[in-house]
């Protein structure tokens, strides 16, 4: 059976979400996100003093991880500057900036992406030209086009080589991202290979208790939780929660995300009580600071659900993941992965709580779902093939249950070839199906080829190897 899905989160503070260029001169290098343009030949048509107030109170609440009130801040501000209806490119492109990186962080990636493809075309210099590509790697990662991601860093990373150096603290922003991107692809090696090739920047350049360095260690700290190695997870979770917690303060989104991360790796831990506290503490920051229907707070109730399941509390599990569940549906429609995810959770749940029919009726939710937006071959759809008969195995309904293990087992051969360990699956359990209906002789069939798999990939020892041995010794005479 699938497990519960827990949904990790990655920081924010991402190539071009921060202060891009900061402390170069805005003329010569572009204008950073933060810092007002030049005054032009317009400053007498407009208050310029009044922008730049606006602009600045809508920067502190981003820095304070009020997105949605930055975002109204700064509209206000560039009501004003439209108003005087003067065409100053500066000012445009400084306000493209602003409004990309609140959409960034807000998650809403078609307007981020919508804004950087401004900004490509009205750029004034290669700083103009490497934000945007940034924040198109950014938001395509968010959007799941990794490799998209990856094209546009990659664009990031050679222009700054060329203007800048191997040494400069925007190339370590694009290092991060691209972290991220190759994280999203299931590289880990390369993701935490990139997140240190930005911490070594920007300890030289920023110094080591920078929040950027933070979002470096919290990188770093996700890919070794994706690869199962927790406790290094802890530690980098750790390292970065340190740091925004003093440079940040404690209600900041960014310390939210790290609280839920910190809870997802003592979560794989089998640690739910740990989980379970620090999941509450990331919940409870983005209430206060995101609001009620942030996709950050499904997030965090949808962990919330997942420890609570590990922790025999179903019903605790399924309110958490209905409350996700009505998020993600207001939030990014009927037919999204997350939205099937949660789907998936939710039914592991009612499985749990011994409510099946509850369970194969989300199963199938979350299959239609994949179905439509990954394809009838991909793994994904396999693995909700395989729970939806393992709920049918738990109604006895065994011939159902055998249809959907066999449609497992048929996306696994062509995904994954013939001896994979998740081929062995597929066969074990289509070999028990037939063992608990009495068809001792295609009960065998499906075990033996298991059991082959298994002893060659995992040796005769192994536990796997030795429960599908247990079933052939029963039907052996």
């Amino acid at each position: 059976m699938k497990k519960l899905t827990p949904l990790i989160c990655v920081v924010i503070l991402l190539a071009g979400c921060g202060s891009q260029n900061e402390g170069q001169d805005p003329e010569a290098k572009g204008n950073p996100p933060g810092k007002a343009p030049a005054t032009s030949a317009v400053a007498g048509t407009f208050s310029v003093e009044k922008i730049e107030k606006l602009v600045g109170e809508a920067k502190a609440l981003f820095d304070k991880g009020k997105y949605n009130q930055a975002k109204t801040r700064l509209a206000e501000a560039y009501g004003a500057f439209q108003r005087q209806g003067v065409k100053d490119e500066a000012w445009h492109i400084h306000f493209l900036k602003e409004f990309c990186r609140i959409a960034d962080a807000l998650q809403e990636s078609d307007k981020a992406i919508q804004y950087a493809n401004e900004i490509l075309a009205h750029a004034r210099n290669d700083d103009d030209r490497i934000y945007a590509h940034n924040q198109l790697g950014s938001a395509n990662r968010r959007k799941g086009l990794h490799d998209k991601a990856i094209g546009h860093l990659g664009k990031a990373v050679e222009m700054g080589l060329k203007a800048h150096g191997p040494g400069h603290s925007d190339l370590a922003s694009s290092y991060n991202s691209l972290g991220l991107a190759f994280l999203g692809r299931g590289e880990y090696d390369n993701a935490i290979a990139y997140h240190e090739k930005a911490v070594e920047i920007w300890m030289e350049t920023l110094g080591p208790e920078h929040p950027r360095i933070a979002t470096a260690y919290h990188g770093t700290g996700t890919a070794y939780d994706k690869k199962g190695m927790y406790g290094r997870a802890i530690v980098n979770y750790e390292e970065a929660l340190a740091i925004w917690l003093k440079t940040l303060g404690a209600n900041h989104p960014d310390v939210a995300t790290c609280y839920n991360n910190l809870g997802l790796a003592h979560d794989n831990k089998e640690e739910p009580e740990k989980a379970i506290a620090y999941y509450e503490k990331s919940l409870a920051i983005r209430l206060k600071t995101l609001g009620d229907d942030h996709p950050d707070v499904a997030t965090s109730y949808s962990n919330l659900g997942s420890a609570l399941n590990n922790k025999g509390d179903h019903g605790g599990a399924i309110a958490n993941h209905g409350k996700a569940l009505a998020i993600w549906l207001n939030a990014y429609g009927p037919n999204h992965p997350t939205v099937a995810t949660t789907y998936n959770n939710g039914a592991v749940a009612y499985s749990r709580k011994g409510d099946h029919d509850k369970a194969i009726n989300y199963y199938e939710k979350c299959l239609a779902i994949e179905l439509k937006t990954l394809g009838d071959d991909h793994t994904d759809v396999a693995i909700t093939y395989n729970n939806l008969g393992a709920s049918h195995i738990r109604k006895k309904e065994f011939d159902q249950a055998i249809g959907y293990f066999q449609k497992d087992l048929a996306i696994m051969l062509k995904a994954r070839g013939t001896e994979h360990l998740s081929v062995a699956t597929c066969h074990h359990d289509i070999g028990t199906v037939y063992a608990a209906k009495g068809d001792k002789e295609a009960a065998m069939a499906s075990l033996l080829k298991a059991k082959a798999i298994r002893e060659k990939k995992l040796g005769l020892k192994h536990p796997e190897t030795q429960k599908t041995q247990e079933y052939i010794d029963k039907l052996t005479p």
